[in-house]
């Protein structure tokens, strides 16, 4: 009775055996396809990755190009700027020594041209020159921006 008892063990044990081996190779088999599958997905995370750094870096060329268009208008602007104060240097440095000149506007020769402004140095503290210092150039200073004023 044992002895049959063995035998069937045996027999049942023989029979389970393969079956433990398939299931093993199926189990290594799933592992291997989930494995390949996890790979499939990760891939594409890496691949957006990349493109997100790929992304990220074209805008930030994007900027420095913007910051370097700037830059450049900025030059630009300064040297009209330059090219504009060198132009009209000659009429700025004549206005400031037209304003230490006497204030006092004299007649002209010709009677076709404008009267024009005294060529001399005024006085300290005064806005005319000896010459126009008397009544009379005072008055006609007054006249003449007079004149200026109502045109």
């Amino acid at each position: 009775m044992q002895e049959e008892k063995l035998e069937d063990l045996l027999e049942i044990h023989s029979t389970y055996q393969p079956i433990e081996e398939e299931e093993k190779k199926l189990f290594l088999n799933l592992n291997k396809k989930k494995a390949k599958k996890n790979k499939q997905k990760n891939f594409p995370k890496v691949n957006q990755e990349q493109e997100q750094e790929e992304q990220e870096q074209g805008i930030e060329k994007e900027i420095e190009q913007e910051i370097e268009q700037e830059n450049k208008k900025e030059e630009k602007k300064e040297q009209a700027k330059s090219q504009l104060t060198t132009k009209y240097q000659h009429l700025t440095d004549q206005k400031k020594y037209n304003q230490n000149k006497c204030r006092a506007m004299v007649q002209s020769r010709n009677e076709f041209t404008k009267p024009h402004q005294c060529r001399f140095l005024p006085i300290k503290n005064s806005l005319w020159c000896k010459k126009h210092t008397t009544t009379t150039n005072l008055q006609l200073y007054n006249y003449f921006v007079g004149l200026k004023l109502i045109k």
